[in-house]
């Protein structure tokens, strides 16, 4: 049985790893055409673009997408997905007030006047993050991995195609920015039509069952969705500070070291993790613990980590210079710098879904709330000093590498029912 169990985890892991490999070669491999097209003044204007767009679309669907996963029927996961799509449908609503008023206040204390048309998109992308959330979880729930692969990669192919074409016509940021809203708004169709096939969405879906099934659930609004929230808040809170400290050219550096650093993360740590959410949830059911999901995903996140750090620490400046070019070197040496920090975050990021597994929203909110307190003091400090990019972010990498530890470590507790 655990030999069974195993081959299916691996068999889970390599279809969304294959199809998440494709989705994210796409734009790395444009990468070095993209920083000869646009500027790094411009790769900060989506940067800052895409940090209101996370912030935003982390909370979209109230998290109820979570509970998908642990309920005890089809008929409660169908109504729990209508749940997280009505909020989803309701803060895109706030949203398109909030621009419709305030857009050139916003734009401007953003330090970026010129985007403020564009933040029109806005709304379309929180509503439609919040409905991929949610059918990203129901096709977890059903096992259809192939779709959640494909689905990447159909995302992937829009923004590289919009973005080239848009880099080709000297579009500036906005071709950046719309191949961005472009990837999160047409995504959704695969999902929509893999986990509704078989169902009749009308006499399942229940205004009754959905109230019940919000309130059962509240848990995760209530915790979950403030720890994501504020755990999105200081990642994207630092993309908008680096602007308004040390300019929007600084956050271009920046943003393209995300990118490349990131990409381990999406490719093998995202697809670990959805199938880990999975297979603790059903350990979870069957002996009360998580034990063997836990200690099986901790040592292979491990194992992936070591070698691909390690060379971003000795050769990522080289292979910036190189790659990227000769404008892009000083996102080289920040990724050398925050080499150690991505590499925790890769092992440790794919765990936290053991919190959802055993419902301790709590800890990941105490902890997300220590986590934003920790990056906003890292910023104030910084500029209290008149520390240089580079000071910070060295300052700054290891402040949130120590963060990271003690969640792996409240982690491990909770897997074994000690916390």
């Amino acid at each position: 049985m655990r030999g069974w169990l195993k081959r299916d985890f691996v068999k889970n892991v390599l279809t969304l790893m294959t199809g998440t490999a494709v989705a994210q070669v796409i734009p790395l491999a444009i990468s070095p055409i993209l920083t000869r097209l646009y500027t790094p003044a411009e790769f900060g204007v989506l940067a800052i673009f895409m940090s209101i767009a996370a912030v935003l679309s982390s909370i979209s669907s109230g998290r109820y997408e979570l509970a998908i996963m642990i309920s005890d029927s089809e008929e409660e996961a169908i109504n729990l997905a209508a749940v997280g799509t009505v909020i989803a449908l309701i803060l895109s609503t706030i949203v398109f007030l909030v621009v419709l008023i305030f857009r050139g206040a916003l734009a401007t204390s953003l330090g970026v006047p010129a985007i403020a048309p564009w933040l029109f998109l806005m709304p379309a992308i929180v509503l439609f993050s919040g409905i991929n959330n949610v059918l990203t979880y129901a096709n977890n729930r059903q096992k259809n991995y192939r779709v959640m692969a494909e689905t990447r990669v159909i995302k992937s192919i829009i923004l590289a195609s919009v973005q080239l074409t848009a880099g080709f016509m000297r579009a500036g940021s906005i071709g950046l920015i719309s191949g961005y809203a472009s990837s999160v708004i047409l995504a959704n169709m695969r999902l929509m039509k893999a986990s509704v096939k078989g169902y009749d969405l009308r006499s399942i879906i229940d205004a009754r069952i959905m109230k019940s099934l919000s309130i059962r659930y509240r848990a995760f609004p209530t915790y979950s969705m403030p720890a994501i929230f504020a755990n999105t808040l200081s990642q994207n809170y630092l993309s908008i500070m680096i602007a308004s400290i040390y300019g929007v050219q600084a956050l271009g550096y920046y943003a393209l070291v995300q990118r490349v650093l990131g990409a381990p993360s999406s490719l093998i740590g995202g697809s670990i993790s959805q199938v880990f959410f999975q297979s603790a949830a059903e350990e979870k059911k069957r002996t009360g613990l998580a034990v063997t999901a836990f200690n099986k995903v901790l040592r292979t996140l491990t194992l992936f980590s070591i070698p691909i750090f390690l060379c971003v620490f000795f050769l990522s400046d080289k292979l910036f210079f190189y790659v990227f070019g000769a404008s892009w070197k000083v996102s080289g040496e920040l990724s050398a710098i925050l080499a150690p920090l991505f590499a925790i975050q890769f092992i440790v990021a794919a765990l936290t879904t053991i919190n959802s597994v055993f419902e301790k929203q709590k800890i990941s909110l105490a902890w997300q709330v220590f986590l934003l307190s920790t990056t906003v003091f890292s910023l104030h400090f910084s500029k209290t000093l008149g520390m240089n990019l580079s000071q910070f972010i060295l300052m700054y990498s290891i402040l949130i590498s120590m963060c990271y530890i003690i969640l792996l470590y409240a982690l491990y507790l909770v897997s074994r029912g000690k916390l």
